[in-house]
């Protein structure tokens, strides 16, 4: 019993930390297990990445791209972007759930809130702007990396 208990969490280790691959940081918390799926697979270089959330390290996201973590302090999963681009955060079931980031990208990051109608403008992210946004906190629904998304307020 206790080979076959190893056999399925090695398993579920593999698995996770394939979903991070190219994140040297990619391990599997006992939360990541009840996640929400990853980005559409049409949505190229953006990832979601499941990790332990006990260190705060906002630079845990590769350099050239940027991420939204779950939590304060760099915490938490983050979704890491590597190319120009958005993604619906809400439809992926990650909605209202981010608190900080970091942009280590060269293009400018935007957050996006929807309204019902079209998407509202939350916060822009030059180049290297890191940190807790809790004035924003738990708002944002979409993410653009490089680009004005579609049906912006």
């Amino acid at each position: 019993m206790k080979n076959s208990i190893i056999a399925v969490v090695a398993a579920l280790v593999s698995a996770f930390t394939m979903l991070g691959a190219g994140s040297a940081s990619a391990t599997t918390p006992a939360s990541a297990l009840s996640a929400p799926a990853p980005v559409a697979a049409n949505e190229a270089g953006w990832k979601y990445v499941f990790i332990d959330n006990s260190a705060s390290d906002y630079w845990r996201c590769d350099l050239g791209t940027s991420c939204t973590f779950q939590h304060y302090d760099g915490l938490g999963w983050f979704l890491q972007a590597g190319e120009p681009g958005w993604t619906n955060m809400g439809a992926a079931g990650f909605g209202d759930q981010v608190s900080s980031l970091t942009n280590r990208s060269p293009w400018t990051m935007y957050l996006w809130n929807w309204t019902g109608t079209c998407w509202s403008l939350l916060w822009t992210s030059p180049p290297e702007n890191w940190g807790n946004i809790a004035h924003l906190d738990n708002q944002t629904d979409a993410i653009s990396l490089g680009m004005i998304i579609p049906d912006a307020c």
